[in-house]
């Protein structure tokens, strides 16, 4: 769009895609019987700084679904954190197939539930500033596992 908050969250997004490749190689099936696709070098911070992302994304885009956005976030998030490390790339492509399946097939139905954030300028800047500066972070993180890797 080329508002200022959407630079600035675009930029993160940038950050945020350079930074994913941290072990990606080692994607695979878990041992168990379900068969999980696991992503044991999955950090937590690149989590959390693609969350504050998204929901960023979502907030200065589509104001409308930034509540039932961070639900869905939360809910691949969270069980991806404490319940089964590294199953975080599987349970959010899950809830965001479901999503979009929900909102597609019902769409009236979930624009009524929609809850509206407050929006004005300066809190747009305000959540595009710090999910720039939380993916800046990560991308120093990110540089000093590299360096120490090698």
């Amino acid at each position: 769009m080329g508002y200022l908050p959407n630079i600035f969250n675009g930029a993160a997004g940038v950050l945020n895609i350079i930074t994913l490749f941290y072990g990606w190689r080692e994607i695979r099936p878990d041992n168990y019987k379900e068969r999980d696709m696991v992503w044991p070098k999955i950090t937590t911070f690149w989590i959390i700084t693609y969350d504050i992302w998204n929901i960023v994304y979502v907030y200065l885009n589509f104001p409308g679904s930034t509540s039932m956005q961070l639900i869905f976030l939360l809910s691949c998030t969270i069980p991806a954190l404490f319940i089964k490390k590294g199953t975080w790339l599987q349970a959010r492509a899950f809830t965001l197939a479901a999503w979009f399946m929900y909102y597609f097939t019902i769409p009236r139905f979930t624009e009524q539930m929609e809850v509206m954030f407050p929006r004005n300028w300066k809190l747009m800047v305000l959540v595009a500033s710090i999910s720039l500066i939380a993916n800046v972070t990560y991308l120093v993180v990110y540089i000093n596992m590299l360096r120490k890797k090698r």
